[in-house]
C-alpha cells in the first residue's frame, strides 16, 4: 500500500489524497531544533547554558514538506483551494495515531497534463496524538492523583461537576462546576501529585505530544 497524507482544516473538513486519486511524492518532517539560551560569561571558562532555566527543553517549529502529484492534471486546483494559507492537521498513512498541526503554504507546476503541488507547513515541534488523554476522579472527601505527560508540556482542561478545591506545588485553587484552564498547572515527564477535596467528580484532560 503506498504512503498517503489525509489533511483536516479547523472546521473539522477533511481532504484524503487517496479520495482524488492524487499521489504523495515524498514527505519530510524533520526533528524541530532545540530553543538554545547561552551566554558567553567575561572572565570565566566556557559558556552558561541556560536552555532548561525553566525545567524544560523549547523548540521552534517543525518544518514539515510534502509533494502531491495529479496524474489527470483535474483536482490539484481543489487541494489548493483547500491547503494554501491555512492551518492544517497533517497526518502520515504510516502514523495515523499522530498528527502535525500548522500553517501550509502551497506552490504548483503543471507540465503537460501532470501537476505537481509542493506543500511547506510551519508545524508545532511535537507530533501530537490523536486522541486526547482524560483522567477522571470522583472524589468524596480527599483525595490524590499522579499525572505526567509523555513529551510535550502542557496545561490540561479541568472538567469539575461541584465546587472541588485542588492542590499542586504549594498553590490551591478552588474550581467552580464548569471547565477550566489553570495556567500555572503545567504537566511535564515529571510526574505531578494533585491533593483534591471536595465531594463530586474531576476529569483532566490534554492532548499529549511525542517527537
Amino acid at each position: 500500500m503506498m504512503d498517503t497524507v489525509t489533511l483536516q482544516d479547523d472546521a473539522g473538513k477533511v481532504f484524503r489524497l487517496t479520495d482524488y486519486g492524487l499521489l504523495l511524492k515524498n514527505f519530510n518532517a524533520p526533528e524541530p531544533a532545540p530553543k538554545t539560551y547561552i551566554e558567553s560569561i567575561e572572565g570565566a571558562d566556557g559558556d552558561l547554558d541556560m536552555t532548561e532555566w525553566a525545567g524544560v527543553i523549547r523548540y521552534e517549529n517543525r518544518p514539515v514538506s510534502f509533494g502531491v502529484r495529479d496524474m489527470s492534471n483535474t483536482w490539484w486546483r481543489d487541494f489548493v483551494q483547500f491547503v494554501h494559507g491555512k492551518n492544517m492537521r497533517i497526518t502520515h498513512s504510516a502514523d495515523p495515531e499522530h498528527y502535525y498541526y500548522g500553517r501550509c503554504a502551497v506552490t504548483h507546476e503543471t507540465q503537460k497534463h501532470v501537476t505537481d503541488v509542493e506543500v511547506e507547513a510551519s508545524c508545532q515541534p511535537y507530533r501530537l496524538c490523536d486522541r486526547e488523554t482524560a483522567v477522571s476522579v470522583d472524589v468524596t472527601g480527599t483525595a490524590t492523583v499522579t499525572l505526567e505527560a509523555l513529551s510535550r508540556p502542557v496545561t490540561p482542561r479541568i472538567r469539575v461537576n461541584a465546587e472541588i478545591n485542588i492542590e499542586y506545588d504549594g498553590t490551591g485553587i478552588t474550581l467552580t462546576p464548569g471547565e477550566h484552564e489553570v495556567y500555572d498547572l503545567v504537566l511535564t515527564t515529571q510526574p505531578k501529585t494533585i491533593t483534591i477535596n471536595g465531594t463530586g467528580k474531576i476529569t483532566f484532560i490534554w492532548r499529549d505530544g511525542v517527537m
